[in-house]
């Protein structure tokens, strides 16, 4: 049974850009045969939440039931180096439970992973990107996953989509991680230098 995830904001009482995850969730449904039928303000009314500070609400769902809402407080990993992947095989345009394949990428618990396929760079294992050029942001065209907060700045013409690959990557002079959790103005800003040169092949065990 395949079973999916929404990751959702809340902050001081107030869940962020329900709108966005209820139309993930309806899209992911009706892709894989479903029908809407979780309303994400209705079910989370129903559940007591903290009224001070910042919390990752997390709701696991299946194409016919709602499964379960777990809550945690939430404070964004600073990582200190990047490695880039090549994984031509990855598909994660759906906010799947199961992270096997994305996990699988890592070697080093320490150091996050940027995502290539065919040299255009992707995702991290858990976010979007935005890069860094001349004071404007670009995200890259070949995402994974269309993620929330990504379409809320596109929407809001904060970001512009763009052609990132590994060889023009060194043009731009900063990157962001971006999710739910993680917004334009709060994710913490990483050096393009911070990227491990070279890029390491990923081969799916068979």
């Amino acid at each position: 049974m395949c079973r999916w995830i929404e990751s959702i904001a809340l902050r001081n009482g107030r869940f962020l850009n329900l709108r966005y995850h209820q139309n993930r969730l309806n899209n992911t449904l009706l892709e894989h045969g479903g029908k809407p039928f979780l309303l994400l303000d209705t079910l989370l009314a129903t559940h007591k939440t903290p009224q001070q500070g910042y919390y990752k609400v997390r709701i696991l769902y299946s194409k016919d039931r709602f499964l379960q809402v777990d809550l945690a407080p939430y404070q964004p990993k600073v990582w200190k180096r990047f490695e880039l992947v090549e994984a031509t095989h990855l598909n994660y345009c759906f906010k799947r439970e199961d992270r096997a394949a994305l996990d699988s990428l890592k070697k080093e618990q320490d150091v996050e992973i940027i995502i290539t396929q065919n040299g255009s760079i992707t995702d991290t294992t858990y976010s979007n990107l935005i890069f860094e050029k001349d004071g404007e942001w670009f995200t890259p065209e070949t995402y994974l996953l269309k993620g929330t907060q990504r379409q809320i700045l596109l929407d809001t013409h904060k970001i512009k989509e763009a052609k990132i690959t590994q060889c023009n990557l060194t043009s731009f002079n900063h990157f962001k991680m971006i999710n739910a959790m993680m917004t334009l103005s709060e994710s913490p800003t990483y050096s393009i230098d911070q990227i491990s040169k070279g890029k390491r092949s990923f081969i799916p065990s068979t």
